[in-house]
């Protein structure tokens, strides 16, 4: 009886979770911010130990790309060379689970086609919580990419973004990282955006 109600306890904190982290409708005008689950986390009293803690956080998320070994969803191998090829790259992890991550997939696409030729990509990955892409989360992938007429690369959280501690307790979705031809994480957007959000911001980088 106690493992059937650990086991339902823990069905109902994963899909919280992947509530949690879709975009609520916000004020702010091309961009759809998200609720982390970090909103809700009590104040405690810092240490040294949290602020260890904090700092392999930082390089976590830092050395996500710069080194990555992972595949596509349709098994083809993928690493940090892909940044190479472009001055700014939009890699933006999402769910099946979250509305607005797929009402956003169109207008990725478009930028993804529109900038391929002047510096700059898009990448989706699918954030599956550690747990793998199920046979059905691939099917509804899939359909979905299919319905919004979408052909920019889907990866998956294999290799070495398989064990990536901030890739792994990412709770809000869609958070898109915006990376530099290195691979490093010039910076990170909670929250979706429509096409002239996503222009904008493209815009900008590839002016510098």
């Amino acid at each position: 009886m106690k493992n059937k109600t650990l086991s339902i306890a823990t069905l109902l904190l994963t899909g919280a979770l992947l509530f949690a982290g879709c975009g609520q409708t916000g004020n702010t005008t091309g961009n759809t911010p998200s609720t982390t689950a970090g909103q809700e986390t009590a104040t405690t009293e810092q240490t040294d130990s949290t602020a260890q803690t904090a700092s392999d956080s930082t390089a976590s998320t830092n050395d996500i790309f710069t080194n990555m070994d992972t595949t596509d969803i349709d098994g083809n191998k993928m690493d940090s060379s892909i940044f190479a090829k472009n001055k700014v790259t939009l890699v933006n992890v999402w769910n099946v689970g979250c509305t607005p991550c797929v009402n956003e997939i169109p207008d990725l696409d478009k930028i993804n086609s529109e900038y391929k030729d002047k510096g700059a990509a898009v990448y989706g990955l699918y954030g599956d919580l550690g747990m793998g892409i199920s046979d059905d989360e691939m099917a509804q992938i899939k359909d979905i990419m299919s319905n919004a007429n979408a052909s920019y690369t889907q990866l998956r959280m294999d290799g070495t973004l398989a064990t990536n501690e901030s890739l792994l307790n990412i709770m809000a979705y869609p958070t898109t990282y915006v990376v530099g031809s290195d691979g490093t994480i010039l910076d990170t957007i909670e929250g979706s955006k429509d096409y002239e959000g996503w222009k904008a911001l493209i815009d900008s980088y590839l002016a510098e």
